[in-house]
């Protein structure tokens, strides 16, 4: 299974960075408090080398399909402010599930 993000969005394009590959498990987490008074996404990828959020805004809905399985992700990282607080995210280019 495949699904394209960001990988056609301008923003993403110029973000700065090169595109690396992330593998791991995709998660939920579930009736988690959010982290950030604005925004809460409960989607991360469960990473060997640490946990990792996904940064999806309008796709948080795509990942359903994907959900406790075994992905590979190309894409980047994401660094913004949010309410004073750094945040470091992986916005995804494409994402398929893992051989």
């Amino acid at each position: 299974m495949e699904r394209t993000f960001f990988a056609e969005e301008e923003w993403y394009r110029a973000l700065e960075g090169p595109e690396e590959v992330y593998e791991g498990v995709i998660r939920k987490r579930e009736g988690a408090v959010p982290l950030h008074r604005m925004r809460f996404n409960p989607w991360y990828l469960e990473r060997p080398s640490g946990d990792a959020e996904l940064y999806l805004g309008s796709h948080a809905g795509g990942l359903d399909d994907f959900r406790d399985a075994p992905v590979v992700i190309t894409g980047k990282w994401l660094r913004f402010e949010l309410e004073g607080a750094a945040v470091v995210k992986i916005a995804p280019a494409r994402l398929v599930t893992a051989p």
